[in-house]
């Protein structure tokens, strides 16, 4: 989509966008969390192919390919598209060929990407294989969280309230926490988690990290996501103050949140700061507003 700044001016696009916010209409920075699953879950719509001779076909490719050891950069790149194909289709194969991937893969990354597919083609039935993949010792700590996730991921698709309280443990028990005392606050993996389940569990653990000053910054943001608005205002507007240019984006996203006339306004000033850098990203909020709600 060509920018929107060849077509109005600034001054323009921004009192039709402060006009559409303050209206009421969607913002999509107010709902990170549920974008996330929505596109996972639109994915599924391109993934709903039951032409299993392809994914024979793909197999044979991919082990081909395996067979030559990969050591090849163009050859990585095809053999990941290639099992990207794989999990494009709901077969039987397809999945007992990703399981079986995960089971014998000697490479940990493509072990890795298996799980993570797994998870993205939210099939129900694969949670009993992954119970078991976790409970097998000598798991490296990407391939736990790969497999912790993508039980997430499937039980928040399957809406099964079982599922999903499992998933809760699951996250604790991965990021170390006992009952709230223990919180890993600089592990991303627990970051991106505690993200993925939302509700009550997230919320703590973000709550720990901000109050105790760890990540503050990221703590408060994915806080904002979850509405939790009276204390992560004040961690943006400091950053805002302090213009610390690593930092701006973060907070421009957790005003936008927040999503109020006075947070907009905030934002609004931001596309006047004479680094343009900072400028551009206040601006891209406002774009992207507008990108979501033309795809509405």
């Amino acid at each position: 989509m060509k920018k929107l700044l060849l077509i109005f001016s600034f001054f323009g696009i921004f009192i039709a966008l402060s006009a559409q916010i303050e209206d009421g209409e969607y913002n999509p920075w107010k709902y990170m969390r549920e974008e996330l699953v929505l596109s996972r879950l639109e994915m599924l719509k391109t993934m709903d192919r039951l032409d299993c001779e392809k994914v024979k076909e793909e197999i044979t490719h991919l082990d081909a390919l395996r067979k030559d050891k990969l050591e090849e950069d163009s050859l990585i790149v095809d053999a990941y598209f290639s099992l990207r194909n794989i999990s494009f289709f709901q077969c039987s194969e397809s999945y007992n060929y990703l399981k079986h991937l995960i089971k014998t893969d000697t490479s940990e990354h493509f072990r890795c990407y298996a799980i993570t597919l797994l998870g993205w083609m939210r099939n129900t039935e694969s949670i009993a294989f992954l119970k078991e993949l976790l409970k097998k010792e000598g798991l490296t700590k990407d391939e736990r969280y790969n497999a912790v996730l993508a039980y997430c991921q499937i039980a928040i698709a399957s809406e099964r309230q079982d599922l999903m309280d499992e998933s809760d443990r699951l996250v604790d028990e991965f990021c170390g926490n006992k009952n709230g005392t223990a919180y890993n606050c600089l592990d991303e993996d627990c970051t991106t988690l505690y993200f993925t389940i939302g509700g009550a569990p997230a919320i703590d653990y973000f709550s720990y990290c901000l109050e105790n000053e760890t990540n503050s910054l990221i703590a408060a943001l994915k806080l904002a996501q979850l509405g939790e608005y009276e204390k992560t205002y004040p961690v943006f507007v400091e950053v805002l103050k302090n213009e610390d240019i690593d930092n701006i984006f973060s907070a421009l996203q957790g005003l936008a949140a927040i999503g109020t006339p006075e947070t907009f306004e905030l934002i609004r000033a931001q596309t006047q700061n004479e680094n343009s850098f900072i400028a551009k990203q206040a601006q891209y909020i406002f774009e992207y507003i507008d990108r979501k709600r033309r795809e509405q």
